[in-house]
């Protein structure tokens, strides 16, 4: 028998929001093998049968499932050329991602819902990972863009936490900074983005600079004497422009 190296062969990132609030089931009918929360039911809906746990294939131990879907943040360009390419390949259909966090009874037997269950609402920005855990496919039919009814794919994604598996809650910033182009150095790290009142700063501090620099010339041209010009010259009319919070009592040049 040989151990196998632990490395990723297989694994799964996304970046998206969720579609609705997480699902949980932690009670099934032993006869029907449906899934329900024993929040919401004590018996089949089916058989009327008395739920029990719902056990681990490897540990027998109880456990409770939170279940989702997620929309991945693909961007409107990215999302365009995925229609495209499902359009131009006979017989493909749109895939659907949905996800599972899974929890486990402790050594006293008590069982509670995955940790981060209750955080999970219709719209949460969410990021997850997936590694060496095949993805169970099932076709279903379901809404299309259009309204009518289509084939999808509903592609299964389990997320063990006590492996290197993660599924992680993001905060808006986090959510943008992994979604929203930015510029970025040398080193490909992003440039920070300049806020209004940081450019009205730079802006103040040019208007001041460049009243020095007109109060310089000033003094220079008052020391040496205006040369003598014959020309039919008539200089154009100026007007000054304002740049909004600077304020119209001195132009900026």
């Amino acid at each position: 028998m040989t151990n196998e190296k632990d490395a990723t062969v297989f694994s799964i990132f996304i970046v998206g929001r969720l579609a609705h609030d997480n699902h949980l089931f932690d009670r099934a009918c032993p006869k029907c093998k449906t899934m329900y929360s024993s929040l919401e039911r004590s018996t089949c809906k089916r058989c009327g049968s008395q739920l029990a746990y719902i056990l681990s294939n490897k540990t027998q131990k109880p456990m409770s499932i939170s279940e989702g879907t997620v929309y991945v943040s693909w961007g409107k360009d990215q999302a365009e050329k995925n229609r495209k390419a499902l359009e131009s390949r006979k017989g493909s259909v749109e895939k659907v991602f949905r996800f599972k966090l899974f929890s486990f009874a402790d050594e006293n037997g008590i069982l509670t819902p995955p940790a981060l269950h209750g955080r999970c609402k219709t719209g949460a920005k969410v990021q997850l990972l997936s590694r060496n855990h095949a993805t169970v496919d099932t076709p279903f039919r379901g809404m299309g863009n259009s309204g009518n009814i289509v084939e999808k794919v509903e592609e299964m994604i389990t997320i063990y936490e006590d492996t290197k598996d993660y599924f992680k809650i993001l905060a808006d910033a986090e959510y943008a900074d992994k979604t929203v182009s930015h510029p970025v150095d040398n080193n490909g790290k992003p440039i920070p983005i300049q806020t209004n009142e940081e450019v009205l700063k730079e802006l103040l501090k040019l208007r001041e600079e460049v009243k020095q620099l007109k109060q310089e010339r000033t003094q220079t041209a008052s020391a040496v004497p205006d040369p003598m010009v014959e020309a039919d010259y008539e200089p154009p009319q100026w007007e000054p422009s304002f740049i909004d919070g600077i304020g119209p009592e001195e132009d900026l040049f």
